[in-house]
């Protein structure tokens, strides 16, 4: 079983992800969500095996395409 944490901060994304996971993919757990602001010392304490987040975060974005 893969162990899956997801950070985003759009409802309909988590929604939608959490769908997927439950109805096409039995082998993944989704074990913890939350905010980007908050979902650091989660996925440290969980340890997921995938960590699924969306690249573009408002006021914090790093990544320059």
């Amino acid at each position: 079983m893969h162990r899956v944490f997801l950070a985003n901060d759009d409802a309909a994304s988590c929604l939608s992800v959490r769908e997927s996971l439950r109805r096409d993919m039995p082998g993944f757990l989704l074990v913890g969500e939350a905010d980007h602001g908050v979902a650091l010392p989660m996925i440290r304490d969980l340890r997921p095996d995938i960590l699924i987040a969306d690249l573009r975060i408002p006021l914090a974005d790093e990544l320059n395409f």
